[in-house]
């Protein structure tokens, strides 16, 4: 797989952009985000008002990063290694978040409900 950290960041952006589009023609990204977990693979996670309050970072498995792959649009494997982490600060790039890989309050709630596109 090729190494997109090595790309400018306007291509970055292009391509998390591309990705989250992707996600959303794919049903990826939903509605019904918007509100309490519904799907089975967010079960793992737990929620308060709409957003995970799990914090996942590098080294980080089980249910919950499944779901937070499912809506990064990469191989949901449960398993938050490089690719995740790839994807995760792409995204949090593309939305003008602070690009360090961890996903927290702000990275779930701009995933979820407004940074889509």
């Amino acid at each position: 797989m090729e190494d997109l950290t090595r790309k400018p960041p306007a291509i970055r952006r292009a391509l998390a952009a591309a990705a989250l589009v992707g996600a959303v023609f794919l049903g990826a990204l939903s509605a019904t985000d918007a509100g309490a977990a519904s799907s089975s693979t967010a079960h793992g996670c737990h929620w308060v008002s709409s957003l995970p309050t799990n914090v996942l970072r590098q080294g980080s498995t089980g249910t919950c990063v499944k779901y937070l792959q499912s809506k990064l649009a990469v191989p949901a494997d449960g398993i938050f290694g490089h690719q995740t982490h790839h994807a995760v600060v792409v995204t949090q790039e593309h939305c003008g978040l602070q690009t360090d890989g961890i996903v927290g309050a702000r990275t779930w709630d701009a995933l979820l409900h407004w940074c889509r596109e």
